[in-house]
């Protein structure tokens, strides 16, 4: 016989040996109690049974095990379960924990078009993203400067107007030290005040 297949034959002969059947129809067998004889010593199959967790005759077994407790959480059955009350998170967790439902709006209610406002007319939007991308050398860092500079203190940037001066945080993530130079040199070439309302933000490297 195959070994692999002995194995299985003699794993299933010594769980069968273990358990005994229920004493009520359908009832799930149960291990065997320890009788009064004398120890035998355990096959090299029972060994491996002990190693997966099975009772085997002559092991000790208590008519009542302790009650074994289980550390995690019962699953949740309801709203409350999950922070929700009648559909709202519970105030205990505050009010910056509230979520809040994002506004849905059908095609048939479009009936007027919110107007668009510019920082810079038909360049960047408030609200909005724009995407500044090219090679290296490619001067997007310096155009993102003068935009910076213009917005902050001028009515219009390479001839598109300017509405109302806005506000501006620099994140250099590189070469922070060169962002600083070309704004230096803005200010004494252009003469413009120190309280422009700009701030950079980054490494030196």
């Amino acid at each position: 016989m195959d070994p692999l297949e002995k194995f299985k034959t003699d794993f299933v002969r010594a769980r069968g040996a273990a358990y005994q059947l229920g004493e009520k129809p359908g009832e799930k067998p149960r291990p065997r109690r320890k009788q009064n004889t004398q120890a035998q010593k355990p096959t090299p199959v029972q060994n491996n049974l002990r190693e997966f967790g099975d009772a085997l005759p002559g092991d000790e077994l208590d008519n009542n095990p302790p009650h074994q407790t289980n550390s995690d959480p019962p699953p949740p059955n309801s709203e409350a379960d999950y922070g929700f009350a009648s559909g709202r998170q519970q105030e205990s967790h505050g009010a910056h924990s509230k979520f809040e439902s994002l506004p849905l709006t059908f095609y048939r209610d479009l009936k007027e078009a919110k107007r668009k406002d510019w920082n810079i007319k038909n360049v960047m939007a408030c609200g909005e993203v724009s995407s500044w991308f090219g090679p290296p050398g490619s001067g997007k860092s310096a155009i993102l400067t003068d935009i910076a500079i213009v917005g902050a203190s001028n009515q219009q940037w390479r001839g598109y107007r300017i509405k109302e001066n806005f506000a501006c945080i620099y994140f250099a993530l590189e070469r922070a030290d060169l962002v600083k130079r070309r704004m230096i040199a803005h200010r004494l070439r252009d003469k413009l005040p120190d309280d422009l309302p700009i701030a950079n933000l980054g490494r030196r490297h």
